[in-house]
């Protein structure tokens, strides 16, 4: 108590967050230090650059942090009171691992009682390279859940992970959580996922397309993807979408610790021009069309092709998720739209000037969320 922490150096020439002064100020201020006036001396030596004195005046109900290694166990339990299922270490290292993602904690007494974390993820805006912070995982202990203002842990752990991990942020949250964070002004709606539904089709051959398992360990297979993916993106050239290269299908798809997909390269019957690349899961009796890379004017043969291997599997129907603002490609080929209860936020709590840019131009999938 009573502890002085001098914040003293100069402005860089370019920030990505332009008021990450402001935003340390504000999450000192969550961990119980206030602002104090600079001594005249210190103003005088900041001529090109700042000073920022803050002084430890509360002890504060909640301890903010980021998350460590050693937290997995205590987050875990969380997890499990949460959701109502366990999170395994091999889970939680594929999403946060190697630098992979970050998240802040809020403890009360020892014991962490909400957590608010994201993967960073590589996207084009507007074919311009950039990243975001994909927000998963967000969680308050079922006692703590009524302190749902905006000093409640909630805020705090979201507002901290904004200011620190951000600014540019997007998940995939249900109506009520969408709700209360609009309301607490962390997110603004940016867009909604919709299913699309086919019935499965007759398995025979099709004259035109061939379908095949796409090789993991084949170098000729990543480079058909990569060039895939490259006239996919600038297909999308005025829309956002996040990168979709081997690198991370690789490790989103093949190296799930627990999901097991199926990577089907759909080409030409006989020149074997590489067409696109189709994720698929079977669920239950059905079949999830999880992703896609291709060129989008080849999407209805990989529709088609889909369709196929979901009538070869015996299953009834072939179902995707896709945001709104896409939908109409795939209901093009026959699809049936049914609405999910699923939006698309961006986050606004850092007011970022390109924040309008998501309206209504995502490019998202069920695998690009961390639950799928």
């Amino acid at each position: 108590m009573d502890g002085v922490v001098v914040l003293d150096g100069e402005y860089p020439l370019a920030a990505r967050m332009p008021h990450w002064l402001d935003h340390a100020v504000a999450i000192g201020a969550r961990c119980g230090f206030d602002e104090q006036s600079p001594e005249p001396d210190e103003v005088l030596n900041a001529d090109s650059g700042f000073v920022r004195v803050l002084r430890k005046s509360v002890v504060p109900r909640w301890q903010i942090r980021h998350v460590i290694s050693d937290d997995f166990s205590n987050i875990a339990t969380l997890f499990h009171e949460v959701f109502g299922h366990p999170l395994s270490r091999d889970l939680w290292v594929w999403k946060y691992g190697q630098g992979r993602g970050n998240a802040a904690t809020a403890a009360r007494n020892g014991v962490t009682i909400a957590h608010y974390g994201g993967m960073y993820r590589d996207i084009l805006l507007c074919g311009t390279p950039e990243w975001a912070f994909q927000i998963c995982d967000v969680m308050v202990h079922p006692e703590e859940r009524g302190v749902m203002t905006r000093k409640g842990p909630f805020l705090l752990t979201a507002a901290t992970s904004a200011e620190i991990y951000g600014p540019l942020g997007f998940g995939f949250p249900n109506a009520r959580a969408m709700l209360v964070a609009e309301k607490m002004g962390l997110y603004a709606e940016v867009g909604q996922l919709v299913s699309v539904t086919w019935p499965s089709s007759a398995p025979g051959y099709r004259w035109r397309t061939r379908a095949r398992a796409l090789n993991a360990h084949n170098e000729s297979d990543h480079a058909e993807v990569d060039a895939l993916w490259v006239t996919m993106a600038q297909d999308l050239q005025q829309d956002v979408v996040g990168v979709r290269d081997w690198n991370y299908l690789e490790h989103r798809y093949v190296h799930h610790p627990h999901n097991h997909y199926e990577l089907l390269m759909v080409t030409m019957r006989w020149s074997g021009e590489p067409l696109g690349l189709l994720v698929l899961r079977r669920v239950e009796n059905a079949c999830e069309l999880l992703d896609v890379v291709a060129p989008l004017k080849n999407i209805p043969l990989l529709i088609d092709q889909a369709r196929r291997v979901t009538g070869l599997w015996g299953l009834a129907s072939l179902y995707c998720w896709i945001t709104k603002n896409q939908a109409q490609r795939f209901i093009d080929c026959g699809g049936k739209e049914e609405a999910i209860n699923i939006s698309i936020p961006t986050s606004c709590w850092t007011d970022d000037p390109r924040a309008h840019l998501f309206k209504n131009r995502w490019w998202l999938m069920a695998g690009d969320t961390d639950f799928r």
